[in-house]
């Protein structure tokens, strides 16, 4: 058996499998970012505010690209490989700059937040919002008709 990533030969009990893609690897390649891990590469475009408000599967989350740019909005969720796959395609596709097109997980089947958590979570900084919990996402450029949206939901 050899690493994946590397190629050395491995034997049990130093061959280990990725949890995330299931690859095989020799002890040192067997952390994500050792070896390039499929499912950890878009981690980095998730947008940080949902990332510190919802604790994020990465294995069996789903999320859409959202692009501040133009405005592109995913209409179906994806797990996040092939989320990040459909930011570089927008990318390379469109010339949006990378820093300003993000992926934000698909929460239409999560519980809501009250509107208080919403205030404080909801940055003022955005050309448009967007509810990830309508399917397909709706789109709002006005913050406070996007934070009173979610009143429809609850």
């Amino acid at each position: 058996m050899k690493c994946t990533f590397c190629e050395k030969s491995i034997v049990f009990p130093d061959d280990f499998i990725c949890k995330f893609c299931k690859q095989k690897f020799c002890a040192e390649h067997i952390q994500l970012e050792r070896h390039d891990c499929v499912k950890t590469q878009p981690v980095k475009y998730i947008r940080k505010t949902w990332l510190r408000k919802y604790g994020q599967n990465i294995s069996t989350g789903r999320y859409i690209v959202v692009c501040d740019i133009c405005g592109y909005v995913s209409q179906i969720s994806s797990l996040i490989e092939f989320a990040g796959q459909e930011r570089k395609y927008h990318i390379d596709e469109n010339g949006c700059e990378s820093k300003k097109v993000f992926l934000e997980e698909d929460l239409s089947n999560e519980k809501i937040p009250k509107q208080e958590e919403l205030e404080k979570v909801v940055s003022i900084d955005r050309p448009f919002w967007v509810c990830s919990h309508c399917r397909p996402p709706q789109k709002f450029t006005d913050r406070t008709e996007y934070i009173g949206h979610h009143y429809i939901h609850n």
